[in-house]
C-alpha cells in the first residue's frame, strides 16, 4: 500500500501499516504479553499520529508508541516497527541512513516485527553498498520475511492463520483461532467464546447463560446471568388481583397491597368527566377533559380545558384602547377588559432629535435610544440621542483669511459667514467651485458637470454659482439657495409660521445638518433648543436619583413579598430600577406609578387576610385574593419602564373594585345580619362585583348605592341612628340587656337581664330568651344597640367590659 502525505506536518502515513500494527498488537496482548512489553515504532511523526488515532485508550492503556528518533537508548520485549515509505518514485527519504537503520532494528530484546515495503528499501543505491539490501538477502534466507505473517494457535497447534491486512485478524478473534473453545464451566454451562490462549482455566470468564437456581416456592428460576449473584427476591411476573379489583402483572414476591395499580382510574371527577390518572395515584386535581364554554363572563363559545377559567378565553379583544388603537390581545389574556394587554402597535413619531419613535404606542414616547448622532471638530457626544448633549468647550476653528471666530465650539458663532470664492485648485486643476474658509467641494464645475448643474433652486447651472458641500450626506447644495433654506424653517415658504424645534435638512435626501462650519451659528441654535426639550422629558438628574433610591427601597421593604411567586418578575423589576441605565423623569413617573399600585395590593391583601366570619362568602374571599396575585403580576409585565393611559386607567378601575369588595366585606363582618336583613342587595353587589366585568363609574356607583342600603338595614331594627338613640334612651336599659335572635332581629330582656323563659321571635319564629339566666342556642348579644359586648347576665368578668369606669357618677 502506498503512504500519504501529511501536509501540514511535512511528514508521511501508512494507514495500512498502522492498522496492520494495531491488530497484531492486539493479538500479543490476547495472549497474554502486559501492555508494558510492547512498543510500538515508526519513522516519521505523521505515522504516529495514525496510530494514536486507531488506538483506543481503554484498550491499549499503557502501549507506548514512538518516533524511532525518541526511542534512542531504550529498548522493549516486543518492538512494532512501521516503515512507512512506499512509493512509486522509489523514495525512501532518510531510511537510506544506517545509523537510523541500526536504532530502528535494534530495540527489540525477545521479538522484532516490521512492515514496510522492503522491496522498494532494497532498491537505493542500486550500485553501491546497501544495508537493506544485506538485511533482506539475510531474512530471505532465514525465512524471516514474506507477504504475510503465520499465527499458529496454542490450543490447536495443527491450526495456522496467516494475516496480512487489519481484516485478517478477524481469523483469529481472541488470539487463538476460529474453533469454539466448548470448555465446560464451573456452573455447568460451555464456554461460548471462540479459542482464547488467554484465561484457559476460565477463571475471569463470566459465563451469560440464563440461571438455573430457583428461588421461591413457587418454583421460578432466577432470571439474572448465570455469573450474577442470584436474586434473593423472586422478581418474576405474575398475575395478581389488586385491593381496587385490577388485575395486574407484579413481582412475584411482592403483595397486592404494596403494588400501585396502573390501570385506567374508573372514578368520575366533580365536572362529571373520566378521571385520568391511574388507579393507584390521586384523582386528576385539573381535568384537561377539551370542552365548549359557554358560561364565561365574556359570553364567548370558546373550546378550552374543563378546568380552565375565563383567563384561557382565546376570542381576541378587539376593544377600542384610549390610544385610539384596537387591542391586540385575547379576551383571556385582557382579563375580560379589566386589564388589557400592553398596546403594541409601532409608534413612528418622530422625535425631537428627529429619529421616528422606535418604541410601541404610548401617549409620551420614550427618550431616543439611538447612539447620539452630535459631533464637531474637537469630539463626538458618547450619550444616547434621547439624553441632554454637554457642548462642547473648546474654541472654535471656523475661520478664513478673512475672519475668525474667537467664540467656544458649543456656543453660536460671533463672525460672519465669508462670500468670498476660494482660491484654492482642486486635484484636477481646475479652481475650486467652494467659498472662502468652506472645506473644498470634491466636485469639478468641469470634471462633474452634469452632477454640479443638477437643477435644485434655479441657479445651479450659472457660471459663477458657488456651492457648499453637506458634511453629513455629501450632497452639493448652491450657497445663496442654501443661505436661504438654512434662515426658513426647514425650508417652508411661509417664514411668519412658528419656528419648529428641530435640525435643518438637507434639501436633496432630507438627512438632519449637524455638521457644517458656514450654518454653525443656526445648527447650535437648533442643538440648544432640543437640549432644552430633552432637559424637560429627563428632567433635573438629582430629583431622579431620588426618586431611583426610593423607589428601590419600597421594592425590597414591600413589593418583594408581592411578587415572590415569579422571581423572574422582580429579577426585571428590580432591575430596572437599581440599572445603570439613564431613566427620564417620565420613565421613573410610569416605574413609580407600578409601585404604588403595588403597595395598594399588598395593603389590600393584608386587610382581607385579616377578615374573619362565617357571614363571609368564601368562594368570593378566594377569587378576590386570586385576582390581586394576578393584578401583581400585570403589573410587572413589559415594558415596566411605561405606563400607559389605558394601564393607568385599567389599574384604577380594578384597584375600586377591589376596594368596593373590600368595603363589602367588612359590612358583613361587622354586621352578620346583613346577609339576612339586606340579602338581595348583598347578592346584587357580590354579582357586580366578581363577574369578571370591568368596573365602570356607572357600576362603581351603583355598588356605594348598595353598600349604603346594606348598612342601613343592617343596622339593627332597620332605623337610623338618632332613633336608635331614643329606643334605647326611652327603654333606659342597662348595657348587655339587648339581645338578637339567630337571625339577628333585636329584642330586649329587663330586670337582671338573665334569660328565665323562652319564647318565639315575633319577625322570623326562631327560638329567643332562655331559661336559668342561659340564652337559647343562637341568641347573643346586640352590640349595634348600645355598645355592650357581653350579655348582662355572663361569666365574663362580671360584666364589667360592659361597663365605661370613667362615666361611672
Amino acid at each position: 500500500m502506498e503512504e500519504d502525505s501529511v501536509d501540514e506536518m511535512k511528514s508521511h502515513s501508512n494507514i495500512h501499516e498502522a492498522r496492520f500494527l494495531v491488530g497484531l498488537c492486539r493479538y500479543f496482548l490476547q495472549q497474554g504479553y502486559l501492555p508494558e512489553q510492547i512498543t510500538i515504532l515508526t519513522t516519521y511523526s505523521g505515522q504516529l499520529f495514525a496510530f494514536k488515532r486507531l488506538m483506543k485508550k481503554s484498550d491499549f492503556e499503557g502501549v507506548r508508541v514512538a518516533t524511532v528518533d525518541n526511542f534512542q537508548g531504550e529498548e522493549n520485549d516486543i518492538i512494532l516497527l512501521s516503515l512507512v515509505r512506499s512509493n512509486k518514485q522509489g523514495s525512501a527519504g532518510f531510511l537510506k541512513i544506517d545509523n537510523r537503520i541500526c536504532v530502528a532494528l535494534s530495540r527489540a530484546r525477545k521479538g522484532l516485527y516490521c512492515i514496510g515495503n522492503f522491496k522498494l528499501l532494497a532498491q537505493q543505491n542500486p550500485t553501491g553498498p546497501s544495508l537493506w539490501r544485506e538485511i533482506v538477502k539475510d531474512a530471505e534466507i532465514y525465512g524471516t520475511i514474506g507477504k504475510s505473517l503465520k499465527l499458529q494457535c496454542r490450543n490447536h497447534t495443527e491450526t495456522q492463520n496467516e494475516v496480512s491486512n487489519e481484516a485478517d485478524f478477524s481469523k483469529v478473534p481472541e488470539g487463538g483461532c476460529s474453533v469454539p473453545c466448548e470448555a465446560r464451566l464451573i456452573c455447568g454451562h460451555v464456554c461460548r467464546m471462540p479459542c482464547h490462549p488467554a484465561d484457559m482455566k476460565h477463571e475471569n470468564y463470566k459465563c451469560r447463560q440464563k440461571c438455573t437456581q430457583t428461588i421461591c416456592t413457587l418454583g421460578h428460576r432466577c432470571m439474572k446471568q448465570c455469573y450474577q449473584p442470584c436474586d434473593t427476591q423472586c422478581k418474576k411476573p405474575v398475575d395478581k388481583t389488586l385491593p381496587c379489583g385490577h388485575i395486574q402483572k407484579v413481582p412475584c414476591y411482592k403483595s397486592s397491597s404494596e403494588v400501585i395499580c396502573e390501570s385506567p382510574c374508573r372514578r368520575r371527577l366533580d365536572c362529571g368527566h373520566q378521571c385520568k390518572e391511574l388507579c393507584g395515584k390521586g384523582c386528576t386535581v385539573v381535568c384537561q377533559e377539551m370542552i365548549r364554554h359557554y358560561d364565561w363572563p365574556c359570553g364567548h363559545n370558546v373550546l378550552a380545558k374543563c378546568s380552565a377559567g375565563p383567563d384561557s378565553c382565546s376570542k381576541p379583544c378587539n376593544e377600542i384602547l384610549s390610544c385610539e388603537h384596537p387591542c391586540k390581545g385575547s379576551c383571556g389574556k385582557c382579563h375580560q377588559g379589566r386589564l388589557h394587554a400592553f398596546c403594541r402597535e409601532k409608534c413612528d413619531r418622530t422625535l425631537v432629535c428627529g429619529h421616528p419613535c422606535r418604541s410601541t404606542c404610548a401617549a409620551d414616547c420614550p427618550p431616543c435610544s439611538r447612539k447620539c448622532e452630535n459631533r464637531c471638530q474637537h469630539s463626538k457626544c458618547k450619550k444616547n440621542c434621547g439624553e441632554p448633549c454637554v457642548p462642547c468647550a473648546e474654541r472654535c476653528i471656523w475661520r478664513c483669511r478673512h475672519f475668525r471666530c474667537g467664540a467656544q465650539c458649543g456656543k453660536p458663532c460671533d463672525r460672519r459667514a465669508c462670500h468670498d470664492p476660494c482660491t484654492l485648485m482642486l486635484k484636477c486643476g481646475h479652481p475650486c467651485i467652494g467659498l472662502c474658509g468652506e472645506p473644498c467641494p470634491k466636485k469639478c464645475r468641469i470634471c462633474d458637470k452634469e452632477e454640479v448643474t443638477s437643477i435644485l433652486f434655479g441657479d445651479e447651472d450659472d457660471d459663477d454659482a458657488r456651492f457648499v458641500e453637506l458634511e453629513d450626506c455629501k450632497h452639493l447644495i448652491e450657497a445663496n439657495a442654501l443661505d436661504q433654506w438654512m434662515k426658513t424653517d426647514s425650508g417652508s415658504k411661509d417664514t411668519s409660521e412658528a419656528t419648529s424645534i428641530k435640525l435643518k435638512v438637507c434639501p436633496w435626501c432630507k438627512t438632519p445638518i449637524r455638521r457644517n462650519l458656514r450654518y454653525g451659528s443656526i445648527i447650535k441654535q437648533a442643538l440648544d433648543d432640543i437640549n432644552a426639550v430633552k432637559r424637560r422629558i429627563f428632567g433635573n438628574e438629582r430629583t431622579i436619583q431620588n426618586l431611583r433610591q426610593n423607589l428601590q427601597e419600597r421594592i425590597h421593604r414591600e413589593v418583594v413579598c408581592a411578587i415572590a411567586r415569579d422571581q423572574q418578575l422582580f429579577l426585571l423589576f428590580e432591575t430596572m430600577v437599581s440599572s445603570t441605565l439613564a431613566l427620564s423623569h417620565g420613565q421613573i413617573t410610569a416605574l413609580e406609578n407600578r409601585v404604588r399600585f403595588q403597595e395598594e395590593m399588598i395593603d389590600l391583601a393584608k386587610e382581607l387576610q385579616s377578615l374573619r366570619s362565617p357571614s363571609l362568602n368564601q368562594q368570593y374571599v378566594k377569587q378576590m385574593k386570586n385576582e390581586i396575585v394576578v393584578m401583581q403580576t400585570w403589573l410587572c409585565k413589559e415594558p415596566i419602564n411605561r405606563m400607559s393611559q389605558q394601564q393607568t386607567d385599567d389599574a384604577n378601575r380594578e384597584a375600586k373594585r377591589f376596594h368596593l369588595a373590600l368595603n363589602l366585606f367588612k359590612i358583613l363582618v361587622k354586621k352578620p345580619a346583613a346577609r339576612d336583613k339586606a340579602s338581595e342587595e348583598v347578592k346584587a353587589a357580590e354579582l357586580q362585583l366578581f363577574d369578571g366585568k370591568a368596573m365602570t363609574a356607572q357600576r362603581a356607583n351603583e355598588i356605594n348605592d348598595l353598600l349604603k342600603k346594606i348598612d342601613y338595614k343592617s343596622g339593627g331594627l332597620g332605623i337610623s341612628e338618632k332613633e336608635r338613640k331614643e329606643i334605647v334612651a326611652a327603654i333606659g336599659l342597662a348595657k348587655g340587656h339587648w339581645l338578637k335572635c339567630p337571625r339577628g332581629h333585636v329584642y330586649a330582656i329587663g330586670e337582671c337581664g338573665g334569660a328565665t323563659e323562652t319564647g318565639k321571635c315575633p319577625e322570623c319564629g326562631q327560638g329567643i330568651g332562655g331559661t336559668q339566666h342561659r340564652l337559647t342556642e343562637g341568641n347573643r348579644v346586640a352590640s349595634e344597640m348600645d355598645g355592650a359586648q357581653y350579655p348582662a347576665w355572663s361569666e365574663e368578668a362580671n360584666n364589667m367590659a360592659n361597663f365605661d369606669l370613667n362615666n361611672l357618677h
